[in-house]
């Protein structure tokens, strides 16, 4: 598989990133990313977020929108698990 981008939101400006707002992912993938693995690389699976569980309800709220055009395109969500420690788990399986 393969992800749209590590940590979308930013990081602490310690290494190089493309900063994204979920809707700017979104446009990414339901426009450009999503048609052409589809197409060129139909075996690739595509990950959403790659980022800190504390984007998981934003993100996955705006990504996977089915009127938005983008879920079609999205095979799972990377997460990061290593800073937002005090998120609340039972929150991913609702």
């Amino acid at each position: 598989g393969v992800t749209a981008q590590n940590e979308p939101a930013g990081n602490t400006g310690t290494w190089q990133d493309i900063k994204y707002s979920p809707g700017e992912m979104r446009l990414f993938i339901s426009q450009y990313l999503g048609p052409t693995l589809r197409s060129k690389l139909p075996e690739v699976k595509l990950l959403m977020l790659d980022d800190q569980r504390a984007n998981l309800n934003m993100w996955t709220r705006d990504i996977l929108d089915p009127d938005q055009g983008a879920a079609e395109y999205v095979d799972g969500i990377a997460v990061h698990w290593y800073s937002s420690m005090e998120d609340r788990v039972w929150r991913v399986t609702q």
